[in-house]
């Protein structure tokens, strides 16, 4: 089985560039609020390198999310989900290697800007990243079969 057609069922992307951005800014704001609680883990050293911190908390959150669930948590609350060549669920290594992808699109801003003019362009709105890995970020068949009625 294959991702979903873009042109023979557009549900299935319609809205997911938006839905992607807000996701990504509930998943930082879960992160952050996730580094708050574990810093008195830390004996509030963490403070010191926050920056390091916080992207390893933010690894361990996205890879696991993806892993278990194929969405974060931010895309699960807005009904979006991140699917493989075969149209399945993200393995754990797929995970690792979709957010290693997007830690290094983030890091190097012309890449960055590649990579969002790929997901304006593209008919199934991929990142590099997706491309890279053949993987898509879709509407859950359940929310993309209710717009239908």
């Amino acid at each position: 089985m294959q991702h979903p057609s873009p042109f023979d069922d557009p549900e299935f992307y319609e809205n997911v560039l938006v839905k992607r951005a807000i996701a990504f800014c509930i998943d930082t704001a879960l992160i952050f609020i996730l580094c708050f609680i574990l810093l008195p883990f830390t004996g509030f050293l963490a403070l010191f390198v926050w920056v390091p911190f916080f992207a390893v908390i933010s690894f361990i959150y996205r890879v696991l999310t993806l892993s278990y669930g194929s969405a974060t948590l931010g895309m699960l609350f807005l009904g979006i989900e991140i699917r493989d060549a075969q149209d399945r669920p993200l393995a754990p290594l797929t995970a690792a290697l979709h957010t290693v992808g997007f830690y290094l699109s983030s890091l190097l801003t012309p890449v960055q800007l590649i990579s969002f003019v790929t997901m304006l362009a593209t008919s199934k709105g991929q990142s590099i990243t997706d491309l890279v890995l053949d993987t898509v970020v879709i509407n859950k068949r359940a929310t993309a079969f209710t717009n239908l009625n």
